[in-house]
């Protein structure tokens, strides 16, 4: 049928082939392609985890079209390395297959520690064992994004050893771009929105509006703030 792979991806703020349209989560979903082929299973298990990715759909009969964008695949190769995975077979419909991920890290969540990395280097701290992505984050300061200031970095250096882990007990969606939380804070601590990053996402705590030098990039792609307060936060 009609390509419109082109036109969707530079029109459409949309979830298609797997990532956000975005230039750092496009850069995961390559290196989630490739640690199939390869076999890394913990990268491919981390990257599904921070880019928050619940199901996944498998068109048995894809083929590749080489004139277009993606790199060509095996679509053999792929099914084998994806029943590898932390993810539970749902249902097919003739060779359409649906399946579950079992470890998104959620649409909101607080990490207990943070990495300031190239993005380059993404795929090398994911791809370790011993990276957990329910209590760790990558934040690029240098991305295809958004650059931060050497003063944001500073102010986030200086409470790195003193970084806790919120407790968020309720989130509420008021609409496509409002949410609501509820928040146990016994520290300053990062709270990360996987959601394509802006600058024009804005965070009030409490009603009073965070400053815009404590918003910064996560893996490339997602938000993150610095909160320095403490209590029963909304």
């Amino acid at each position: 049928g009609t390509d419109i792979y082109y036109w969707l991806l530079s029109n459409k703020n949309i979830l298609d082939g797997g990532y956000l349209s975005s230039p750092g989560a496009q850069e995961l979903y390559y290196e989630f392609y490739y640690a199939l082929l390869n076999h890394n299973e913990t990268l491919a298990n981390n990257i599904l985890s921070i880019l928050n990715v619940r199901y996944i759909i498998l068109e048995g009969d894809a083929l590749y079209f080489p004139g277009g964008v993606m790199p060509s695949f095996n679509i053999t190769k792929i099914n084998i390395s994806l029943s590898k995975l932390n993810i539970s077979y749902i249902t097919h419909y003739n060779r359409i297959y649906l399946f579950e991920y079992r470890n998104p890290v959620g649409l909101f969540y607080s990490p207990n520690s943070f990495i300031i990395a190239n993005q380059s280097d993404i795929g090398a701290y994911l791809s370790s064992s011993n990276y957990s992505v329910n209590n760790e984050v990558i934040i690029t300061p240098n991305n295809s994004i958004y650059n931060i200031s050497f003063s944001q970095l500073y102010s986030l250096k200086s409470i790195k050893k003193d970084l806790h882990k919120a407790e968020i007990y309720h989130i509420k969606q008021i609409s496509w771009d409002y949410f609501c939380l509820d928040v146990n804070a016994t520290g300053p601590f990062l709270l990360v929105f996987t959601q394509t990053f802006s600058p024009y996402w804005d965070i009030y705590v409490n009603g009073t509006k965070l400053p815009e030098e404590y918003h910064f990039v996560a893996y490339g792609f997602a938000n993150a703030w610095l909160i320095n307060k403490t209590g029963i936060l909304k």
